[in-house]
């Protein structure tokens, strides 16, 4: 896994947008990843949040939606908010997708900024939820159970087990 640190985070906030501007440092050089939440995209009378990022655009919804909403674009990444559940879950459908770590990393930051905008029992830390990504993605490459590695859930309980739970599965005790 590639080493990203956060610097200088700035937040600049107006009525519908949140931008987060953070320059990422990895090794000598400083990518600048800009992009924003805006939540005034409306389906179905339910908030859509949508952010432009380096990856695509990025669409999370809710999970009451989530058979009837169709993204503008094919290349569109999806995220289900389901942290109403007992279990609170923020769900990348077709995670395997994307395999760049920089990428995923800048993914996971727009889950964590939406949270912020739309506060729930929801919380992971950015690293356990790269690490689930990965397995997710190396399980999914050799087509083991497809119908669940394809998608990552990143439910609060899988924080800081689910690699452990995973080589279990595998390797024995």
């Amino acid at each position: 896994m590639k080493n990203l640190r956060i610097r200088n985070t700035i937040l600049l906030l107006t009525a519908t947008t949140l931008t987060l501007v953070s320059p990422f440092t990895k090794k000598d050089r400083v990518y600048d990843l800009n992009y924003s939440i805006n939540s005034s995209y409306h389906y179905q009378d339910t908030t859509v949040a949508f952010a432009n990022s380096t990856c695509g655009d990025i669409y999370i919804i809710k999970e009451e939606i989530e058979d009837t909403y169709k993204p503008p674009t094919k290349t569109a990444i999806v995220i289900i908010d389901e942290t109403k559940d007992e279990d609170p879950n923020m769900r990348i459908k077709k995670s395997c997708n994307i395999n760049n770590p920089d990428q995923m990393m800048e993914v996971l930051e727009v889950i964590k900024k939406y949270n912020e905008l739309y506060p729930s029992k929801w919380n992971r830390s950015l690293d356990s939820m790269m690490n689930e990504w990965e397995v997710h993605n190396a399980l999914s490459k050799i087509n083991y159970m497809p119908k669940h590695t394809d998608h990552v859930d990143l439910n609060n309980d899988d924080e800081n087990t689910y690699n452990h739970k995973v080589l279990t599965k595998i390797f024995g005790n």
